[in-house]
């Protein structure tokens, strides 16, 4: 089903504090980590409420000093997403968390959905292991399996990736995003 807006969609995917809680606990009894990417300083209290172990800065927010700084207070580890950065970005990220003595993972991210190929920044994994000597990740949208495949050869520590339950299926995401069936293949 398509929403009339944006801000419909939004709404309608909406959690409560409960919810989240409820997600944790799902998480824990299958023995996952449970990790979310705030989008404000109220959200971060929220999954510090709940007692997420770490955090992942998603792309859009490299630049956010309000986020950034709630985040860094909380001590925790954090993914670092570097999808809508620069260099000069990602250098001051990464100043600011050694500061703090955070520990952190550079991810390799291309946001753009679906990532062709050719624009994948694969070679940014060992770029960032080399630069700022930390772990690295990749953040996919590909929509494809074989990604993560070459991040993992390319030494990524961390690897990203959407599920959707169809391809076809209605949301921003669901054409960059891996199945249940393909995220199985990728796990084995």
């Amino acid at each position: 089903k398509k929403d009339k807006t944006r801000f419909d969609y939004w709404k309608r995917m909406e959690f409560s504090i409960d919810q989240w809680r409820q997600l944790k606990v799902h998480c824990e009894r299958l023995n996952i980590e449970f990790l979310s990417s705030p989008f404000s300083a109220k959200a971060v209290g929220v999954l510090n409420k709940i007692g997420v172990k770490y955090f992942k800065l998603a792309s859009g927010e490299i630049n956010n000093s309000l986020l950034i700084s709630e985040i860094l207070k909380s001590k925790k580890p954090v993914l670092i997403s570097t999808g809508m950065s620069n260099f000069n970005e990602i250098s001051q990220i990464v100043k600011k968390v050694k500061f703090k003595k955070i520990k952190f993972c550079l991810m390799q991210c291309t946001s753009k959905y679906p990532t062709e190929p050719r624009d994948l920044g694969l070679n940014n994994i060992k770029i960032f292991s080399n630069r700022y000597k930390c772990l690295t990740g990749f953040s996919d949208h590909s929509g494809k399996l074989y990604s993560g495949i070459a991040a993992i050869t390319l030494g990524a520590n961390f690897i990203e990736t959407h599920v959707t339950y169809s391809k076809d299926h209605f949301s921003p995401d669901s054409k960059s995003s891996l199945t249940f069936k393909e995220i199985s293949k990728l796990v084995e």
